[in-house]
């Protein structure tokens, strides 16, 4: 496992996008107004909980490889490809519309450091990456349905 550090990097990065992807849904949690207030505060929730898993589990991963997750919200800010959306009143069509935007960016990334995984014959990050693709592919295709008209 040559590229450790290499993969710990990507792994980082990815901690950090986890991390304001987090902070993205707490943000619509809180600041969601309409019709679909209900709906979108529930589902905002179960996604910063599941999130709030995934970004242990990576550190985790991170520690099990002998380095060191970032635990500084600066560091997080500096690497994040993802950006923290403003504190506002929040419809439920900007809200799915960000939150397509976000997991589609997670997406991109386990699909990413699951490939290096692999190349690297490190099964165990392959395995935490091949459960969080399902996890988005299957939330991007719900939030993707709420947006789409009737035929």
């Amino acid at each position: 496992m040559n590229n450790i550090p290499n993969l710990s990097e990507y792994l980082n990065q990815f901690l950090a996008n986890v991390k304001t992807a987090i902070t993205n849904q707490y943000n619509f949690h809180w600041n969601i107004v309409g019709p679909f207030f209900g709906n979108i505060h529930e589902k905002t929730q179960e996604y910063y909980e599941k999130l709030e898993l995934v970004y242990d589990e990576v550190a985790e991963r991170i520690k099990q490889l002998e380095k060191f997750p970032l635990t500084s919200d600066q560091e997080s800010i500096n690497i994040s490809t993802i950006k923290n959306y403003p504190s506002k009143n929040h419809n439920e069509t900007t809200v799915i519309s960000l939150a397509i935007k976000d997991f589609e960016m997670l997406l991109n990334m386990t699909k990413q450091i699951g490939n290096l995984a692999t190349e690297i014959n490190d099964l165990n990050t392959t395995d935490l990456m091949t459960d969080y693709t399902n996890f988005f592919e299957k939330e991007l295709w719900m939030l993707k349905s709420n947006l789409k008209k009737d035929i």
